[in-house]
Parts: structure tokens; C-alpha cells; sequence
């Protein structure tokens, strides 16, 4: 029994006769009697009785088209998946991703995708940037969005992975809401926090980051260094100590919404250069159409500024 055979059959009780069948199919009634007799001939029994009126199943007939019925629909769904994945509308990518592009970026990612090409599925992780760096090599992400201070130099450290800008990030200082004056708005000067604790990431020699931005700056501007550094896992384990009232941090401009009340957030004065997010990814290894798609998507987002190329399939 053979997938043409079933949708000849199908077509016959679908348009009641051997007649409308023929017409709809562009065959001969003829041929489409002979296939009808060939499939009875090969199953050992009656499946259609002819009528003036025009067709009726037999018993054996009904199982023979409900099961056409649930093999065609099935390979017609199978053939669009197929076709699916090679145009990049189907598929899943798996993407580590940086807080900061979380709250900034990524939900007008999802909704672009969810609206013009639902059948692509994100497994969305934010892991720490080490980790992500690993995941991309060994192949448990597809795509990553890291935070940097120095692309050129990631480059030189990561030369086996791909990095592309996507935008730069605005950094604001948080500080606890009774620091230093909370009558004084606008932008506040470094200096008039460096006898407060402050809290940066740790340095991480695979991934320039904050650190290395505001360790240039305290260099060039001694005055601003503050008296104690505590060193935490990201920017953001950093809000809840600074809500406690324990210190300090510079926090991307995006994060500025978060934990109203007991932080305040200002602008500064000095000239701290912003974090620069980059997308990354393993350019020798395959890269499902799906993936490509998201990340030329993300890349034709990006700062027009910034370098767009188009990533390697």
C-alpha cells in the first residue's frame, strides 16, 4: 500500500465519486478505477460500492480511509516541518544571554519571532559570561550575549569564536537612596562616592568587562578610587547590597527600573565609557537556518554604528 494509492482513494470519497475524483485529479476515470481495484487486490477485499448516487465505503473501506486520512495529514505536516527548517521558520535555538540584554533586548527579540515565525523556539539560559564562553564551545548554546569593555581585545583572547557588536549600554551609578544627599538630583561626580564601599564585578582575565572600564578611569583620575572594593559574581548581585544600604555600583542604564525606594540612581559626571554588548558564536560549527535567522535578526537591530556583518552559515 502506497502513499499515491491512499491519495487516490482519499480523493474518491472526498469528492463522492469516481467522476468528480477524476475531474479534480486530471485523470481518467479509467486509471483512477484500476488503481481503486489494484489496492483492493492487494488488501484481499471490497473498500468501495458504487451507486447511482455515487460512492459508499465498506466497512474495510471506512479503516482504509481513516487511515489515509491520518497518513497523508501526517506526511503533508512532516514535508512542512522538513520545509521549515531549511527556510529557518522552524527550528530551536539555544541562546545564553546577559542580564543586561535581557531586560533591554531580548523580549522584542521573542516577540518579533513569536509574531513572523512562531514555529522557532527559544531555550533562553543567563548564565555568567565564563560559562557561556564554554557552552559556545562545546556546543550547548547557539548563540551568546556578553558585556564587554573591550571588543578588539575579546577578540584577541577568543580568536576560535565570532563576536559582533549589538549596541552599547549607558552605565548610572545606583546608590542607596539616603547617599549622599537625597535632596541633590542631576548628575553626581565619582568623587563624591569614593568614601563609599563599592561594588564591581570580579575581574575575569577571558572577558574585559566593568572592571577593567573603571580601573583605566580611577587610574587616570586617582581622586575618584574608592577607599574599599568588593568584588561580586555580576552587576546584578550587586542591586541587592546596594538596596541594603552597603554601598555602591554602576548598573546599566536598562537596570535603572529595578528596586525603587531604597536606590537611587543617578547620571555621572565623569567620563565612564559604556559596556559594549556583543553577540558570539562558533563560526566553524553548523548552524541551523533557525539560528542564522535570529542572528541576523539580532545583528540588523544592532547600533547602526556598530560593525553588522553577516554571521558565516
Amino acid at each position: 500500500m502506497e502513499s499515491r494509492q491512499l491519495q487516490l482513494f482519499r480523493a474518491i470519497v472526498d469528492h463522492g465519486s469516481f467522476t468528480a475524483a477524476a475531474e479534480a485529479l486530471l485523470m481518467t476515470q479509467p486509471s483512477l478505477s484500476t488503481a481503486v481495484k489494484n489496492l483492493e487486490k492487494e488488501l484481499g477485499t471490497q473498500l468501495l460500492i458504487r451507486t447511482r448516487s455515487g460512492v459508499v465505503l465498506t466497512e474495510s473501506g471506512q479503516e482504509v480511509y481513516h487511515l489515509a486520512v491520518q497518513v497523508l495529514d501526517q506526511m503533508e505536516y512532516a514535508a512542512a516541518r522538513v520545509k521549515g527548517f531549511s527556510s529557518g521558520n522552524v527550528g530551536r535555538v539555544v541562546m545564553n544571554v546577559a542580564p543586561t540584554f535581557n531586560w533591554e533586548f531580548l523580549p522584542q527579540l521573542v516577540r518579533h519571532f513569536r509574531t513572523e515565525t512562531p514555529g522557532v523556539d527559544f531555550v533562553l539560559e543567563d548564565p555568567d559570561p565564563g560559562t557561556t564562553l564554554s557552552h559556545l564551545r562545546e556546543g550547548q548554546a547557539d548563540i551568546g550575549i556578553v558585556p564587554t569593555g573591550d571588543v578588539e581585545a575579546l577578540r584577541a583572547i577568543h580568536p576560535d569564536l565570532r563576536f559582533e557588536v549589538v549596541t552599547h549600554v549607558d552605565l548610572v551609578l545606583a546608590l542607596p537612596t539616603e547617599e549622599p544627599d537625597p535632596e541633590k538630583k542631576g548628575p553626581i561626580r565619582l568623587e563624591e562616592v569614593s568614601h563609599l564601599d563599592w561594588f564591581i564585578p570580579r575581574v575575569r582575565q577571558e572577558l574585559p568587562g566593568l572592571p577593567e572600564i573603571l580601573e583605566n578611569h580611577w587610574r587616570h583620575h586617582p581622586e575618584t578610587r574608592p577607599k574599599r572594593i568588593q568584588h561580586v559574581a555580576t552587576i546584578q548581585t550587586a542591586l541587592p547590597l546596594v538596596a541594603g544600604g552597603a554601598g555602591v555600583t554602576l548598573v546599566p542604564r536598562s537596570l535603572s527600573s529595578l528596586i525603587h525606594g531604597v536606590v537611587t540612581y543617578r547620571e555621572v559626571e565623569d567620563a565612564i565609557p559604556p559596556l559594549i554588548l556583543v553577540a558570539l558564536w562558533h563560526p566553524t560549527r553548523y548552524q541551523p537556518p533557525a539560528v542564522t535567522r535570529v542572528l541576523e535578526r539580532i545583528l540588523a537591530a544592532a547600533t547602526p554604528t556598530a560593525p553588522t556583518d553577516t554571521p558565516d552559515r
